[in-house]
């Protein structure tokens, strides 16, 4: 028997259409490795223009910064030369307590010119400093060494001293007037009450202030004596007003005017107590008589009881009431009773009228009611 012969293993096949397919597959992984690294590039080159581009942006932003700060350093430092400088208040003062010091003559027109010199900045400043700041102007300290009495000062190098000047670089080249005649006095001080002002003295019951007392503080040669201080109430509203006012402030000052005189309060506080209207009665006040035009001629007037009325009481300012005390005094006040056509015909009672009341001056409520009774007889 021929032995089975065992068939020898066969090499599977692939379809030939397999193969074109894994061919095409990796053409299109191929295409798209080659795009990523073209991408790749085109990225890398444009982020490093960009970087540049943004590098040379930085670099012309220094450059230009540095170029400005070197033109305005150099604008600054420009030097200008002999500047004037007009109309600058000169103050002069010394800081010793015991000397006060005043110009003499003021200069005319007011103020100082200076002629300064340095870098334009610097000098800008001191224009500033001089001109347009608060305070400005220069305050020359003489110290102490002056004597008492008039003396004559050169003030150049003085101000060429002056730490402003020296901190801006500036120099003094010249100072017109170059020399000042000051006074110079020993100070005198006094501890002075205050007092309200003698016009208004009369309206008051009293005048409380705080502080009560003040320092006046001046020139010995000008405060001879103790000087009178005032607060300032001639035209307050208030003193028209009786009674009890609570603090209000004011404004106080000295008699004597001398601006060299300093007070170490200009305001205080003041506790009022006004007084209210003067009374007085008045013991006798004549009636007079008016009517229509001719009608007195016609008729005559007969009063039940006295042509006059007794005890009219009178209110007013202290002052006017006073003044009409006097027999002097003009004009007098009166009652006047008016009369007309038909009171003729009977007895008649009619109020009173007061004539020449000074202003301000009333009379009493109760008097102001007062009638007189009347009759019309015919002349004869």
């Amino acid at each position: 028997m021929t032995p089975l012969k065992q068939d020898s293993p066969k090499r599977p096949s692939i379809a030939p259409a397999v193969l074109p397919e894994v061919r095409k597959h990796d053409n299109r992984v191929l295409l798209i490795l080659k795009g990523m690294v073209a991408n790749s590039r085109r990225w890398l080159f444009q982020a490093l223009h960009r970087r540049r581009l943004f590098d040379s942006f930085k670099t012309l932003a220094v450059v230009s910064a540095l170029t400005l700060m070197i033109w305005v350093w150099a604008e600054t430092q420009q030097l200008l030369s002999n500047v004037p400088v007009a109309g600058v208040e000169l103050r002069i003062v010394s800081k010793d307590r015991d000397r006060i010091v005043s110009l003499r003559e003021p200069s005319s027109p007011p103020g100082i010119t200076l002629r300064i010199s340095g870098p334009k900045v610097g000098v800008g400043e001191i224009i500033d400093r001089l001109t347009r700041s608060v305070p400005n102007g220069i305050e020359l300290d003489l110290g102490n060494n002056l004597g008492v009495g008039t003396r004559q000062i050169t003030i150049i190098d003085r101000i060429k001293n002056l730490q402003p000047f020296k901190d801006a670089g500036v120099s003094v080249i010249d100072v017109v007037p170059a020399l000042m005649i000051v006074d110079v006095d020993r100070v005198a001080e006094y501890e002075v009450d205050i007092k309200p002002p003698p016009e208004v003295a009369d309206k008051l019951v009293s005048a409380t202030f705080d502080p009560a007392r003040v320092k006046v503080r001046g020139p010995a040669s000008v405060l001879t004596t103790k000087p009178e201080v005032y607060a300032d109430l001639r035209d307050a509203e208030i003193l028209k007003q009786p009674g009890d006012h609570p603090l209000m402030s004011v404004v106080i000052s000295a008699r004597i005017r001398d601006e060299r005189i300093t007070l170490d309060h200009s305001i205080v506080q003041v506790k009022l107590q006004v007084k209210g209207d003067a009374e007085w009665v008045k013991p006798q006040m004549p009636i007079y008589v008016s009517g229509p035009p001719g009608f007195l001629d016609q008729y005559k007037v007969e009063f039940d009881g006295d042509p006059f009325l007794l005890n009219v009481k009178l209110l007013g300012p202290p002052d006017t009431i006073a003044q009409m005390q006097k027999e002097n005094f003009r004009p007098q006040p009166y009652a006047q009773l008016v009369v007309e056509r038909g009171d003729e015909t009977v007895r008649k009672i009619r109020p009173l009228q007061f004539i020449n009341l000074p202003q301000g001056v009333t009379v009493s409520m109760e008097d102001s009611k007062r009638e007189k009774a009347f009759k019309l007889v015919p002349r004869e």
